[in-house]
């Protein structure tokens, strides 16, 4: 996770915004109340959890 966290620190902006879609991550900012919200979805799981149900 460093190793990842090191990369991105790094990279280009539009790239990282190619790979924050790519993870499902959505960052929405409102800067008059100093907000920022981070939201992941993984696309990978979208349809169903592979671990089925929760019981």
């Amino acid at each position: 996770m460093t190793e990842m966290v090191r990369i991105l620190e790094k990279a280009d902006p539009v790239d990282k915004n190619d790979l924050y879609t790519q993870m499902g991550l959505t960052i929405t900012c409102d800067p008059s109340e100093r907000v920022v919200a981070v939201e992941v979805r993984p696309s990978m799981y979208q349809s169903a959890c592979p671990r089925g149900v929760a019981k």
